[in-house]
């Protein structure tokens, strides 16, 4: 969709400190922070399935924080 070569942008994506990569990891910390608002919006509706996968990012933080 891009236009750019698939292998290239790996390579740029892969390569820290990369603008590419940068931008990347910009766009996904902010797509997941939104979720997880919306998640937690849904969770204080009474959403079990929000409430599931609330707990599921909390088991994964505490699995990242412990590598």
């Amino acid at each position: 969709m891009l236009d750019i070569d698939e292998t290239e942008l790996r390579a740029d994506l892969n390569t820290k400190g990369h603008p590419a990569r940068k931008a990347f990891l910009k766009g996904y910390a902010s797509t997941a922070l939104h979720l997880r608002k919306q998640n937690l919006e849904l969770v204080d509706a009474g959403s079990p399935s929000a409430d599931e996968a609330c707990m599921g990012y909390l088991k994964r933080m505490i699995r990242d924080i412990e590598l």
